[in-house]
């Protein structure tokens, strides 16, 4: 079974992109996944945070990234905190209901020079935001 082995940000093209808004069968493992390591960590994360902030994205151990709507993130989030309401996710999709605690890089263990690298493609994004609108 694949695990989350650190985080990254939402456009972070290092990492090949998994459309964790599909209905896929396969896409709906890695749910469950990313709700396991939500729950183990106690991240709390909007689904605003997670296509915008560094380190609100997941990577699997098979160097894929997890990037989803906000609305699925919001199931995700509602999930993880053991809301199965079908309208649960709405709590979680744009904003969050209580305050957010995200990962950052101390939560794994990447050698420093693999959290340099991302630093740096992380700083390279927000220089170039503007260009992108």
């Amino acid at each position: 079974m694949n695990k989350v082995v650190r985080w990254t940000f939402w456009s972070d093209d290092f990492y090949p992109e998994i459309d964790g808004s599909s209905s896929e069968e396969e896409d709906r493992e890695y749910d469950l996944v990313v709700i396991q390591a939500l729950r183990d960590k106690h991240y709390k994360i909007s689904g605003f945070a997670h296509q915008n902030d560094p380190f609100c994205v997941p990577v699997f151990q098979d160097g894929k990234r997890y990037c989803c709507s906000f609305r699925s993130w919001g199931a995700i989030m509602a999930r993880a905190l053991g809301n199965d309401d079908r309208l649960g996710y709405v709590q979680w999709a744009w904003d969050a209901p209580e305050e957010e605690k995200h990962p950052v890089p101390s939560d794994w263990n990447d050698p420093p020079e693999m959290l340099a690298a991302q630093r740096k493609r992380w700083e390279w994004h927000l220089e170039h935001q503007e260009d992108q609108v």
